[in-house]
């Protein structure tokens, strides 16, 4: 199915059930969550993610952040919205299998997400268990 046609598709089921695919007692966006959606749900998840991810490369891109943020940091944040080469199908294989370790249940799916990109754009792996163990650890303060 191409992605205009799982649009399409994925619009039509949200118009006739707005709660789809969710758990209306889950307010964390958390593997926890993640586990509860159904496969549509998840897909679009990431379709929105990937989408967020590249409007916000389109304001760095034309300058709109230019001044909050150090210079070095905008092409590392550039490369790292670069979603070419990567299914949709590909991401959510990668973070239903990420949560299948009961250690990243706490972890956002933004976070899961950032993991799963690493380790599909070819990362080393000593850089994702770092980035992984650090996030480990901000996910078990409340406050995260």
């Amino acid at each position: 199915m191409d992605r205009r046609s799982f649009l399409l598709a994925f619009s039509a089921a949200l118009i006739a059930n707005p709660s789809f695919g969710q758990d209306s007692t889950q307010s964390r966006t958390d593997g926890n969550w993640w586990k509860g959606l159904n496969v549509l749900a998840k897909a679009g998840y990431v379709i929105g993610y990937a989408d967020g991810s590249a409007k916000a490369d389109a304001s760095w891109a034309s300058g709109l952040c230019r001044k909050q943020v150090p210079a070095k940091y905008m092409t590392a944040v550039q490369k790292g919205n670069d979603y070419s080469g990567i299914t949709i199908g590909q991401y959510v294989d990668g973070v239903d299998q990420f949560y299948k370790d009961f250690r990243n249940t706490r972890i956002l799916a933004t976070d899961a997400m950032m993991i799963v990109k690493m380790q599909i754009s070819g990362v080393s792996q000593k850089e994702i268990d770092d980035d992984l163990q650090t996030i480990r650890q901000t996910a078990l303060d409340p406050r995260y």
